[in-house]
């Protein structure tokens, strides 16, 4: 017996799989600069480490929302453009301050903010009144 699943249902799976996979590589990365010493890096490396870190987490949260909203059918009306853009772009640049970190936690980051910054240029793309994967 085959198991067969509905687009719905396989877009649903695929949709949870996007948005907790940069929630895990942000809390990874996060728990991988922990665990080092701090002195290891000079502070400077440090600050723009988290803050790549906190920048992915925000972005992280207002995705999670916009889909949220979008799949409950909530006001997702501020969301203009110019946010989605906004928002993108922070991501894109926690790519860059994710370089800083050392090691395994610096994957991580940078990988987390390249997802981020993916699934922003796409809802970006796809228009300001939808997500990509929410239809």
């Amino acid at each position: 017996m085959f198991l067969t699943l509905s687009s719905a249902a396989i877009r649903w799976v695929f949709l949870v799989m996007v948005i907790l996979a940069p929630l895990c590589l942000i809390v990874f990365a996060y728990r991988g600069w922990a665990k080092r010493k701090q002195s290891e890096l000079p502070s400077w490396r440090n600050l723009l480490g988290v803050t790549s870190i906190a920048v992915s987490v925000v972005s992280w949260f207002a995705f999670a929302y916009l889909v949220l909203a979008l799949s409950t059918g909530n006001r997702t009306d501020f969301f203009t453009g110019a946010w989605l853009l906004a928002i993108g772009l922070a991501s894109s640049g926690a790519i860059g301050l994710g370089v800083a970190l050392k090691g395994r936690s610096r994957l991580l980051a940078v990988l987390a903010a390249c997802l981020l910054s993916i699934l922003w240029i796409l809802t970006y793309f796809a228009g300001t009144d939808r997500a990509p994967l929410v239809r």
